[in-house]
């Protein structure tokens, strides 16, 4: 009898190849994953060391050590939180349904009060409305005013380890003080007190102080829309009659002062400081992956991401990857922010152009909204510049019985010299019209359109941003 058939040997090949399946894909796995932990740590510390290089006192607690100290009795910010205490509620008090027998259509006191014009005197209504609420926030008012002597402020923040969740509750009752103070100047104008609205006014420009050199985007944001409110009010107390001279003399100093602070760079310092201490926080897993995930939940595909790319934070070397390119983008940023303001649009526009390409954390935490920070530290730059320029054109005017017939005869007397443009670097535009003169700045459309005092501080293309003075019997007119 034969021997039975024996079953053949596995075949070497086919078993070859199935461990070549698994191997080389763990292989590639693990080679990919050396590399990046290796390049992305090498990477961060080029940028950490670009960032010694260029600021040796680059990070937070840096930032914060290095600032003056402020004695309680200078601090503006504590004066704000006193305004807060003594507040009432609900004020003011511009949303309550119109005065028994009036129109419906008869538009809200709030919307009347925003399309008031500087020259304009206050409708019987309105005069009645504020004097009511004056009398109701009397005691914030007069704590309010105490600003006007105090140039310098800072609110105690303790920052967290985190950055991201630190707390600033005192932060938004510099724009609730400014609110007081407005209503204050523009109802104290009206009722022909015009040296006691240009004191309120200069409160105002030190109420925005008192956010000081504060590091954070927030605070600097509420600084800038203060600085617009003091300039609109200072505007609108001219236009109403002649205050004292030497009253806008002191004004005019406040608001040279206050437009010369480089608010975009204390913005980029903090930020540059304050995202680099988040990144570090989540190395360190002081803050989670998932914390982040709620962060850009949305934002990965509003930034020209894809849905799920958040879940690649888990990847080894992504966190630090990304903690390196933000860096390495916000050192570029604080360069820029140390330009003279009319250089900056273009360096923002290089940047812009690379954006998209940037890392996850780096499109969401590097603010998109960076150019029109930068925007409105120009815009409210040049306002205050303007401003202050037409004070001292006003001063002119009192002393010498007209308007001077270019901004360069202001200089030595009234004006150390005449303020630059903050988008071109040219000196301020002058022009006389029909009803006054005109001092202004040509905005970010970069074209100069003639200053037309209908359109100007409207923020929109083919406008510019200034001050406008009235010939003295075209002030304090009737509303139309």
């Amino acid at each position: 009898m034969s021997e039975p058939d024996e079953l053949p040997p596995p075949r070497p090949r086919r078993r070859r190849r199935w461990l070549l399946l698994l191997v080389v894909p763990l292989t590639l796995g693990l080679a990919g994953w050396v590399y990046l932990y290796s390049s992305s740590d090498q990477r961060l510390k080029r940028a950490v060391a670009e960032a010694d290089r260029l600021d040796p006192h680059w990070r937070l607690d840096d930032v914060l050590a290095e600032r003056a100290d402020i004695p309680d009795e200078d601090n503006g910010a504590l004066i704000v939180i006193a305004v807060k205490s003594k507040m009432p509620s609900r004020w003011p008090a511009w949303d309550l349904p119109p005065s028994d027998g009036a129109p419906e259509s008869e538009p809200s006191l709030g919307d009347s009060l925003r399309e008031l014009k500087p020259n304009e005197a206050l409708t019987p209504r309105e005069k009645s409305a504020i004097r009511g609420e004056m009398e109701r926030a009397a005691a914030a008012i007069q704590e309010a005013r105490k600003l006007a002597d105090r140039p310098r402020g800072r609110f105690q923040i303790a920052y967290s380890r985190d950055y991201i969740s630190t707390l600033m509750p005192n932060i938004q009752d510099a724009r609730q003080t400014a609110q007081v103070l407005s209503y204050d100047a523009l109802f104290r104008a009206q009722s022909g007190d015009l040296d006691g609205a240009v004191v309120s006014c200069r409160a105002l420009v030190n109420n925005g102080r008192s956010l000081g050199d504060e590091p954070t985007l927030i605070a600097q944001l509420v600084r800038m829309a203060i600085r617009a409110i003091a300039a609109g009010q200072a505007e609108r107390t001219v236009g109403q009659g002649e205050p004292d001279a030497d009253g806008l003399a002191g004004l005019q100093r406040a608001l040279e002062e206050e437009a010369e602070e480089p608010l975009f760079q204390y913005c980029m310092r903090g930020e540059r400081a304050g995202m680099d201490r988040l990144m570090q926080s989540l190395q360190d897993g002081g803050t989670s992956v998932k914390q982040m995930q709620g962060l850009l939940n949305s934002g990965s595909r509003r930034n020209g991401g894809w849905a799920g790319e958040e879940l690649t934070l888990y990847l080894p070397g992504t966190v630090t990857n990304n903690r390196a390119a933000l860096l390495e983008r916000m050192n570029r940023m604080v360069e820029i922010s140390k330009l003279p303001p009319g250089e900056q649009a273009a360096r923002l526009d290089e940047q812009k152009a690379t954006f998209a390409k940037e890392p996850l954390l780096v499109r969401e935490l590097l603010l998109t909204a960076t150019e029109k920070i930068a925007e409105a530290e120009r815009r409210t730059r040049g306002l205050l510049r303007c401003t202050a320029a037409g004070l001292a054109a006003e001063r002119y005017r009192r002393k010498y019985g007209r308007w001077p017939e270019k901004l360069d005869d202001l200089k030595g007397e009234f004006l150390r010299q005449v303020p630059l443009d903050p988008y071109d670097g040219r000196p301020l535009r002058y022009r006389k019209d029909g009803e006054g003169i005109v001092i202004y700045a040509i905005w970010k459309d970069g074209t100069d359109d003639g200053g037309d005092r209908t359109t100007l501080n409207t923020y929109k293309d083919g406008t510019d941003v200034g001050f406008r003075l009235w010939d003295v019997d075209k002030r304090r007119r009737p509303r139309k």
